[in-house]
């Protein structure tokens, strides 16, 4: 019998098919037998995940995430109007690992001057955390309570952690320009930059409704609106303040720092 001689370019072509075949058979091993997750799979594999190397939009990252997660944007600018759907997460930008604070102004959401930017109106707890972006060109429109919470908006008990977060450039039609807390929303907010949002009640923050929110090492400046220019608070709302600068706000009525109306 013959010996069995493969020459020339067929051999090349079957030597690098069996290459190829090798190395896939040991990128299964390396993966427990599992192929890497592609882009905005429904099985991301383990967090943390991040934005845009694992999913496309923050919104999708939120989607698919389950609570106790932790989801990582990274530098850019995002052009998203997002809900935290109820869900238990961690969501911030490398700040969150590595303290950097030049990421919070790289790391931008965008609300695209359409709606509100970040909504929590599921219940979300204090272990629901957002930090370390920029919230911006935020539009709370239409009827109530729509028209409120241009950059974040807080209602029915939701009580997240808001923390190291520049929130800029945001308007309400109605009320909180840049932060909307309403019936028994009691967030803390530590380490926030209030700045150059505009309502017609509480241009920066606004509080109503029993709002317990605590209120930490914050700077509130340049917003404006007709009442409560800085800050807002109505109908037994009791807001601790602690260590919060207001300054250079206007009203064009009453309030042009603080208004409290009950």
């Amino acid at each position: 019998m013959e010996d069995l001689r493969i020459e020339g370019s067929v051999g090349i072509q079957i030597g690098i098919i069996t290459i190829i075949a090798l190395c896939l058979i040991l990128t299964g091993c390396q993966n427990g037998g599992q192929t890497e997750p592609g882009l905005d799979s429904e099985s991301p594999g383990e967090s943390p995940f991040h934005v845009p190397e694992h999913f496309s939009t923050i919104q999708r990252a939120i989607s698919m995430a389950e609570d106790g997660d932790t989801i990582i944007v990274h530098p850019g600018r995002y052009v998203e109007n997002i809900s935290f759907d109820g869900k238990s997460l961690v969501l911030g930008s490398l700040f969150l690992t590595t303290g950097d604070t030049s990421y919070i102004g790289r790391t931008i959401i965008d609300g695209g001057g359409r709606d509100v930017v970040v909504m929590f109106e599921n219940q979300e707890d204090s272990s629901t955390v957002l930090s370390g972006v920029t919230i911006t060109n935020g539009y709370a429109w239409g009827g109530w309570p729509e028209n409120c919470g241009g950059g974040i908006y807080c209602d029915y008990s939701s009580t997240p952690r808001l923390e190291n977060l520049i929130v800029n450039g945001n308007t309400a039609e109605n009320k909180g320009g840049g932060i909307f807390c309403y019936a028994y929303a009691s967030p803390t907010l530590e380490n926030l930059e209030v700045s150059g949002n505009t309502a017609y009640i509480g241009g920066g923050i606004y509080f109503e409704f029993e709002s317990r929110a605590k209120v930490e090492n914050t700077i509130v400046t340049q917003n404006s609106a007709s009442f409560g220019g800085g800050i807002y608070c109505y109908s037994n709302s009791l807001p601790l303040l602690e260590n919060v600068m207001v300054f250079n706000n206007s009203a064009a009525y009453n309030g042009g720092g603080i208004q409290c109306y009950y």
